[in-house]
């Protein structure tokens, strides 16, 4: 499964525009095997269905906001890190488990009735894995 993320800082920044947030959050994505992107600036366009200079104008906005650094090698050779965040998206060990403690964790005593719902079917989906 193919997904992006965009933090929190990335989405609440009212002088980032949409297009801006979306290469970021595909920047973020693209770096989770290291922390690094390597993706060159025709990728990201053809994948965000862009145009070359709109992720570059995207690349030196997120750049100047402290959001992204480049780093440029020999042979036209870059990598780009996320460094407001240090956020790493990696699958946890035991998916029902972290979701059902993150909605006890969210909700607390206050969850409503369709919430126990479902985390009970949680739970009787992860009992029935292990079982």
């Amino acid at each position: 499964m193919y997904y992006m993320i965009i933090t929190h800082s990335i989405y609440a920044d009212k002088n980032l525009n949409d297009g801006a947030k979306l290469t970021y959050g595909l920047i973020l994505s693209l770096s989770q095997k290291n922390g690094l992107c390597y993706a060159n600036n025709e990728y990201l366009a053809e994948t965000l269905n862009k145009s070359v200079r709109t992720i570059q104008t995207h690349l030196e906005t997120l750049s100047k906001k402290g959001y992204i650094q480049i780093n440029l090698y020999k042979n036209n050779y870059r990598l780009i890190k996320t460094i407001d965040t240090g956020v790493t998206l990696r699958k946890p060990k035991n998916t029902l488990k972290t979701d059902i403690s993150r909605f006890n964790g969210q909700i607390g005593n206050n969850e409503p009735e369709w919430m126990a719902d479902y985390i009970k079917e949680l739970e009787a989906m992860e009992n029935a894995v292990h079982n």
